[in-house]
């Protein structure tokens, strides 16, 4: 089945290949991505993929993926932590994130037969007490780089995260619930 995928995330078309999809890459530019204040990061998420999801020129034969996906603050279920700025940003964050368990959060919204699904998914992961010459392996790896939460489930960081709960695919980028949509859509059941 051919969907197409508004986000340049190699991680998510990855993804979507494993699962036999035909990936077509037509990146958003221009959308908002501000978490807005004062809200849960579960509800900043899916207001995020909501904005992605209005500001896509719809083809209507097309199936359309756009997701969002945020991690949250350890401490602080209203703030996001987002991709870090530069190298000591990383570090910053790694070091907030160590020995801790934090949320992460998608929404994936999916286009198809003139309507929009929408899904969001949390998972749990931990990373353990990074000690200095992890932390600086992870800083010298270049893994964080682009990502939220500055590390990369599938890069460095799989050596030393442990996800507790949920699914893997949630943590790369797309709902759960959305990959068991699009089967169902690729199987002829939806």
């Amino acid at each position: 089945m051919e969907v197409v995928l508004a986000s340049a995330s190699s991680r998510r078309k990855t993804l979507l290949e494993q699962l036999h999809f035909v990936v077509e890459t037509k990146p958003m530019i221009g959308i908002d991505e501000t978490p807005p204040p004062g809200v849960e990061v579960r509800l900043q998420v899916e207001m995020i993929c909501r904005r992605k999801a209005d500001g896509y020129d719809l083809v209507q034969n097309e199936i359309i993926i756009v997701a969002d996906t945020m991690i949250e603050h350890p401490h602080d279920s209203n703030k996001s932590i987002g991709k870090p700025a530069d190298l000591n940003h990383a570090r910053e964050i790694l070091s907030l994130l160590s020995g801790q368990n934090h949320k992460v959060w998608t929404t994936t919204g999916i286009f198809s037969k003139g309507e929009w699904h929408m899904f969001t998914n949390v998972a749990v992961v931990f990373i353990p007490n990074l000690d200095d010459e992890t932390m600086l392996h992870l800083l010298d790896s270049g893994s964080w780089i682009g990502k939220a939460g500055a590390y990369d489930l599938h890069g460095e960081m799989q050596k030393f995260a442990l996800l507790k709960l949920g699914e893997e695919s949630t943590v790369l980028g797309i709902a759960s619930e959305a990959i068991a949509f699009l089967q169902s859509m690729d199987e002829g059941v939806i």
